[in-house]
C-alpha cells in the first residue's frame, strides 16, 4: 500500500512523540534554528518490507532509545546525512548508500532526501537461509560501510525505481504477489550489499581472512601513503589478483577506494577536531596530491566542500 506522509511541527517534542509511536522510542535534538521540524514523502508497504522516500524539514538528530528489530538500507538522494554507530561514523553525501542496524544517532540535514528500505531482521535471516539452500549461515551482519549507490550494480537503480512503480501497485493488488516481490527485494539486498555471509553466497574461492587482515593493517599503519595492490599482495603473501578479489569481497571496496575512503574519514575527523588547522595542511598530511584534488574528492563523498563542512559544525 502506498501513502503520502507529511509531518512538521515547531515543537521538536511533537516530532519526537510522532516518530516514537511510528517506529520505536527516540530522542530528537534540533541542529539549528528552524521554523518547523519534520519530514514529507511517501511510504510503500511490500509484504513485510517498508519503502520510504522522505525529505527532512529542518535539521535534527535522531537518537534511538530502544533498538528496532529491523535493518535499514539507505540511499541519499539529496544533501547529506550522518549515521553514527559504535563501530564507525558515516557521513553520506548524494548518491551514497549504506545499511545500518541499531545506530547511536542519525543526523538529518534540512532538505536531505533519503530512500530507505526497512526490513525486519527475522525476514532477512529467513531469506538468507533460503539463499544458502536451507543452511542457517551466520547471523546476518552487513558491513558498516558507505558505498556509491552505482557500485551496487542494478540493485540501487531498481530500489530507486520502486516508489510509485506500477509493479509495486500490481503486486499490492494481487493476492500472494507482494510476497514474491518482497522476497526478490530482500534477496537482492543480501546478495549485493557486503555482509558477513557474502563468502558463503559466492562460488568463488576465498582467501584466508588473515591475509586480507594483513593488507588492512598495512594500509592503516600508513594511511597517508598510496600503497599499490602489488605491494599489499607481497605483504600478504598472495597473488595480486587473488588479494584484489578477496579485498573487495571483504570490504565492499577496491583497494584504491578503501584507501581513499580511509583518508577522507580521517580528514573529516581532523577538520572537526583541529579548528585552527588549515585545510591545505590536513590534505597534505593525508597524502592528497593538492588542496583542489582533496576538496573535489571530499565534496563527492560528503556533499559539501571541506571549508563548508567545518562551517556547518562550528
Amino acid at each position: 500500500m502506498q501513502s503520502k506522509v507529511e509531518y512538521s511541527s515547531s515543537n521538536i517534542a511533537k516530532l519526537e512523540e510522532h516518530l516514537s509511536s511510528s517506529y520505536s522510542p527516540v530522542e530528537i535534538r534540533p541542529l539549528g534554528s528552524y521554523e518547523n521540524f519534520g519530514f514529507n514523502g511517501m511510504v510503500n508497504t511490500i509484504g513485510h518490507v517498508t519503502l520510504e522516500l522522505f525529505t527532512a524539514v529542518g535539521s535534527y538528530e535522531i537518537k534511538p532509545i530502544a533498538p528496532m528489530d529491523a535493518t535499514m538500507f539507505v540511499i541519499v538522494m539529496d544533501h547529506q546525512i550522518a549515521i553514527n554507530s559504535k563501530i564507525s561514523d558515516l557521513r553520506l553525501g548524494r548518491g551514497m548508500a549504506t545499511v545500518y542496524h541499531h545506530p547511536v544517532d542519525v543526523k538529518l540535514q534540512d532538505g536531505s532526501q533519503q530512500l530507505s528500505l526497512i526490513v525486519p531482521d527475522n525476514v532477512l535471516q529467513s531469506r538468507l537461509c533460503h539463499l544458502l539452500d536451507g543452511r542457517a549461515g551466520r547471523p546476518l551482519r552487513f558491513d558498516n560501510v558507505a558505498l556509491p549507490a552505482n557500485a551496487l550494480k542494478q540493485f540501487a537503480a531498481a530500489v530507486q525505481s520502486l516508489p510509485g512503480s506500477p509493479i509495486v501497485q500490481l503486486a499490492e493488488g494481487a493476492p500472494g504477489q507482494s510476497s514474491g516481490l518482497e522476497d526478490f527485494i530482500v534477496d537482492s539486498l543480501i546478495l549485493n550489499f557486503p555482509n558477513n555471509n557474502s563468502g558463503f553466497l559466492s562460488n568463488a574461492p576465498q582467501l584466508s581472512p588473515r591475509q586480507v587482515k594483513r593488507a588492512l593493517e598495512f594500509i592503516h599503519s600508513a594511511p597517508h601513503r598510496h600503497i599499490s595492490a602489488v605491494t599489499l599482495a607481497d605483504v600478504s603473501g598472495v597473488s595480486t589478483r587473488a588479494l584484489q578479489y578477496a579485498f573487495k569481497k571483504a570490504t565492499g571496496r577496491t583497494i584504491s577506494e578503501y584507501q581513499t575512503a580511509l583518508r577522507l574519514e580521517m580528514a573529516g575527523k581532523e577538520i572537526l577536531k583541529s579548528a585552527h588547522r588549515s585545510i591545505e595542511d590536513i590534505a597534505r598530511s593525508l597524502g592528497f596530491s593538492s588542496p583542489s584534488n582533496f576538496s573535489q574528492v571530499f565534496k563527492k563523498t560528503y556533499g559539501v566542500s571541506p571549508t563548508k563542512f567545518r562551517e556547518m559544525h562550528f
